[in-house]
């Protein structure tokens, strides 16, 4: 990941969860990341704790997270999503699959 002259190096499943928040056009929750991402595309389920801890690996990681993701309340629940002005581009192989395609 590159915003800003940094550079970050993500394990797949981050990267998987910072594009799939990228992507998406409304605030994502852990709920919607592990049914979505975990349970249909990787096939296999994750607790909510365990997407909690990857949020936060996430955040301890890039020094430039609040900078490019805004999290908001949705009643009881937190969303992620791109930061209104934030464009991104995700280069990979032809055969990489995304959880929106």
């Amino acid at each position: 990941v590159r915003f800003g002259g940094e550079f970050v190096k993500l394990e797949y499943q981050s990267f998987y969860v910072l594009a799939m928040i990228l992507h998406s056009e409304r605030p994502m929750t852990g709920e919607d990341i592990r049914k979505t991402l975990f349970q249909t595309f990787f096939g296999r389920d994750v607790t909510d704790a365990a997407i909690r801890k990857i949020f936060e690996r996430l955040r301890a990681r890039i020094s430039f997270w609040d900078d490019i993701i805004e999290t908001t309340r949705m009643g009881n629940k937190v969303g992620r999503s791109r930061k209104q002005g934030v464009s991104y581009r995700i280069f990979c192989r032809a055969s990489d699959m995304f959880p929106w395609e």
